[in-house]
């Protein structure tokens, strides 16, 4: 689905998201752990040991970084000890930890790079799949429940496992660092009295009691500065997608309106994306400032002055030596840094819950069930509609058809005004209208063949194209030929193995004759035509219709067309006026 059937001033005014409305922070929380859960079960064995490796190496590092500060506080003894044989001793300690931290680092990556790309494969085949299945993008876009899922398939997928095995080793490395380095706390920790400041107070094991109450304060202050920041990145999505489809839409479409002489409105519409993209980007910017600012003063000060001056009144009474001080010092700021890693990783996290976010928002799309009281069942021999209603989205009633059958051989032709429902009854037929109630009974799938006014024409070679959606094949390169020539697009007929963007090589009543290509090549019993010559002259439109009958003799053809001329290439009329639908004779 293409953002342009959403306005973006009104998005950027809507306030918070839908995917992020009340309560779903913890639905967020349990469907990660889902995606977790499901990409380790689908590759037990490849996924598990690359999770081993993560969560291995992480535990590694933090118990690494655990005995380099041991280290480094008995360095620091034995230089105020002037023991140089015990400093030199310690130093060669260091640098093998400092080489150990190197090797488990770099298979922390390797391990990290790989399972991002399994991840990624795993669930983009996923979505995709479904998706595609059912032709659930055409109701995704007719409902707009969720916008710019392609988006979310391309980008979201892999920023969610880009933060996770960014997020959870950090975490990881947090816990075990904080578990190794109470141990050491609690060792230079001592009962710290408030009596000479009025307290009556003795706190237990100061430096783990502050670290404790440092860390809360730290994470809850984290949460107040950078709470917008997940609601902020989900709209900053939705705009970039908005701004790209404008930008796109006018490549796709510049001709049309260079034609117009719109050149200068599509720059205003441009801007004006834009300008919503920089008031979204200022409030990004100033939340990452003011969290950052928040967790650098905390970082810079606390850690850095409090293990001091808890430290002092102990040194001054013998009871902790300097080495001590430097352990107690490193200690202390490798708890308080563990037990706040949800405050310094926040903006990660944010950003990471506002794509899970959108995932799960896809995801719950994709398993909605499509129901509807228009019920289609496919198989039989012949096309037929039996107490069919149709319906706008809105309830309103659009068309009554009691009775419809479409034989072999039948050439049938569905007129009406604008806005009457024609093609719309053609979608229902096709399955792709669920507004309404009723039965229709279809041929099996691959003997009915829709053509739309304007048909897909995807970029590829032409043999490519004008077999759509199957694939061409080498045998029968004298059928395509054949039938170019047959459609008066004799020139392309040496170009069969030429790659082209073809909808911008070709004109609108090219693309109807190579859609009509596709029908003398699949041979369908059953064709529908919409508004399927509109681009073409009377004449060529005459030799699309006779081509069509001439070489689908048996071939049913329900064509829904405003031109008289088309009338006489067909022997049955639907006459479609005010809600209802009337059968007639066409004379010869």
């Amino acid at each position: 689905m293409t953002s342009d059937t959403i306005d973006p001033a009104t998005v950027a005014a809507n306030g918070r998201p839908p995917e992020l409305r009340r309560d779903t922070i913890w639905r967020d929380l349990a469907y990660l752990s889902d995606l977790v859960g499901r990409y380790v079960r689908s590759d037990p064995w490849v996924a598990g040991l690359l999770v081993a490796v993560i969560l291995g190496s992480s535990f590694l590092a933090a118990v690494l970084g655990v005995s380099l500060n041991v280290k480094l506080g008995a360095i620091t003894d034995a230089l105020v000890a002037l023991d140089a044989v015990k400093v030199g001793g310690l130093l060669l300690s260091l640098s093998l930890i400092l080489f150990a931290v190197l090797i488990v680092g770099q298979l922390l990556i390797v391990a990290t790079y790989i399972v991002r790309w399994r991840w990624r494969s795993k669930y983009t085949v996923e979505f995709i799949d479904r998706w595609m299945r059912q032709d659930r993008f055409v109701s995704l876009q007719r409902e707009l429940r969720v916008e710019n899922p392609e988006q979310r398939i391309q980008e979201d997928l892999y920023f969610v496992a880009q933060s996770v095995t960014q997020i959870l080793p950090e975490v990881l490395i947090a816990v075990v660092s904080v578990t190794l380095s109470i141990g050491l706390i609690l060792r230079v920790s001592h009962p710290l009295s408030l009596a000479p400041i009025g307290l009556p107070v003795t706190i237990p094991a100061d430096m783990l009691v502050a670290t404790i109450v440092f860390g809360f304060i730290w994470t809850v202050g984290a949460h107040f500065v950078g709470r917008p920041i997940s609601a902020i990145e989900i709209e900053r999505q939705r705009l970039e997608a908005d701004f790209r489809h404008t930008l796109g839409q006018v490549r796709e479409h510049g001709e049309a309106i260079a034609f117009e002489r719109g050149g200068e409105r599509e720059r205003v519409r441009s801007l004006a994306i834009f300008r919503l993209l920089g008031a979204n980007w200022r409030r990004f910017a100033i939340v990452h400032v003011q969290l950052n600012a928040f967790n650098e003063l905390v970082s810079l000060s606390i850690p850095r002055f409090l293990p001091v001056l808890l430290s002092i009144p102990h040194i001054l009474a013998h009871q902790m030596t300097v080495g001590q001080m430097a352990v107690a010092s490193i200690a202390f700021t490798t708890v308080l840094s563990g037990l706040a890693v949800v405050a310094r990783q926040y903006a990660s996290i944010a950003e990471l819950r506002a794509g899970v976010a959108r995932i799960r928002l896809l995801d719950t799309e994709l398993q909605r069930p499509q129901t509807s009281d228009l019920r289609l069942v496919e198989g039989g021999e012949l096309v037929t509609l039996r107490g069919v209603s149709i319906n706008l989205p809105s309830g309103e009633r659009l068309l009554d058809v009691d009775r419809l059958d479409v034989t072999a051989g039948d050439r049938v032709l569905i007129r009406g005004r604008s806005g009457a429902g024609k093609s719309t009854l053609l979608r229902v037929i096709a399955g792709l209208w669920p507004y309404g109630a009723g039965r229709i009974d279809l041929p099996p799938r691959e003997r009915v063949m829709f053509i739309p006014q304007r048909s897909y024409m995807p970029s590829g070679t032409l043999a490519e194209l004008i077999c759509y959606p199957g694939e061409p094949v080498e045998a029968d390169r004298d059928r395509y030929i054949e039938a170019l020539r047959r459609l008066s697009l004799t020139r392309f007929v040496d170009r069969l193995d030429d790659y082209a963007e073809w909808r911008r090589v070709l004109s609108p009543g090219e693309q109807q004759r190579i859609a009509a290509v596709r029908v003398l090549l699949r041979a369908p019993d059953f064709l529908f035509l919409d508004e399927a010559t509109s681009a073409l002259d009377i004449e060529l439109e005459a030799d699309l219709y006779r081509a069509l009958t001439e070489t689908l003799p048996d071939a049913a053809i329900v064509s829904v067309a405003h031109r008289p001329t088309v009338a006489r290439f067909h022997t049955t009329a639907i006459d479609i006026s005010g809600g209802q639908a009337a059968t007639s004779s066409i004379p010869s």
